[in-house]
């Protein structure tokens, strides 16, 4: 089962585009794209005719497009507007998912979560960093033995709450292990989420991850924020807060593979000497036995 091709959680497509480029619109300041900002100003962010100004359309278009009336954008129109309100690629892609601009739908069928050999054989080679492939909506599917020891990913069976986004949002011990980087994570994969959910070929478990966080608190406040994300790479240095070894800092990497476009792989690499050591420990400790808590519950 997966979302209703003409329905985002609730919004006709239309609705959910309209809705979102209004949010973006109110979030740019005028300074950003070089408009002095006057006083006595009274909308929030840009008007509608200074984006329509800015990407080159008609003000009552774009206002009924705001509006989620039946009107078409094209892939160029919509790249306009992603120009002028300063959004991302993700961004860009989430808009034109909605309005039906992006691929050819794609068979949920054809959808998989399928980690191919290659990559499997690749994951049990590497060392000194850990590894993990996962959907789309960061369900881990396959980790090397150091994401494993340092996760405990074999210790939970279950797809959906191995999902980093459930665990983020109800596993106790995963709060504490993301510490004070936990909402920054929560905002992110549910970006992530939001990007996946509205995409024509979603992964297959992405409405029971839906179920099962669409009432947290969390969840609702960044869903309704519209956040779009791709990954959870960052520049910084990512800080995590692990049971037994302390301290990790690490810089995270996230990329694709043409291997199977529907999976993500992370990299977690320590960002020094100290983490490079404590990586070397846990990795010599393999994963945690069964019966035993968990060392801790990442994603």
């Amino acid at each position: 089962m997966v979302p209703p091709k003409g329905n985002v959680a609730g919004e006709t497509r239309r609705q959910a585009l309209g809705h979102f480029l209004r949010e973006r619109r109110e979030a740019v300041a005028p300074e950003q794209v070089g408009i002095s900002s006057q006083r006595g100003r009274r909308t929030p962010g840009l008007r509608r005719e200074e984006v329509a100004f800015l990407a080159d359309i008609g003000v009552k278009w774009y206002a009924r497009l705001e509006a989620g009336d039946q009107v078409h954008p094209s892939t160029a129109t919509l790249s306009g507007i992603a120009s002028a309100l300063r959004l991302s690629n993700a961004e860009l892609g989430y808009m034109l998912e909605l309005a039906g601009l992006r691929h050819p739908p794609i068979d949920v069928k054809e959808t998989t979560l399928a980690v191919p050999p290659p990559l499997a054989t690749l994951l049990d080679h590497m060392t000194g960093i850990a590894a993990v492939v996962s959907d789309r909506i960061l369900t881990p599917l396959r980790w090397n033995p150091l994401a494993d020891a340092m996760h405990g990913f074999s210790l939970i069976e279950s797809p959906l709450e191995r999902n980093a986004l459930v665990r983020a949002l109800c596993d106790a011990d995963f709060a504490d292990f993301l510490g004070a980087e936990r909402d920054d994570f929560i905002v992110r994969a549910v970006g992530m989420f939001r990007l996946n959910y509205s995409s024509s070929s979603p992964s297959p478990l992405v409405n029971e991850v839906y179920e099962r966080v669409k009432d947290h608190p969390l969840f609702e406040q960044a869903w309704h924020a519209r956040v779009i994300a791709a990954e959870l790479t960052r520049d910084e240095i990512t800080v995590r807060h692990h049971r037994s070894m302390g301290r990790l800092e690490m810089f995270g990497i996230d990329f694709s593979t043409s291997l199977n476009s529907d999976l993500l792989v992370r990299l977690l690499i320590p960002a020094n000497d100290e983490t490079t050591q404590k990586f070397a420990r846990l990795e010599r400790a393999g994963a945690p036995a069964r019966g035993k808590a968990a060392v801790s519950r990442i994603g």
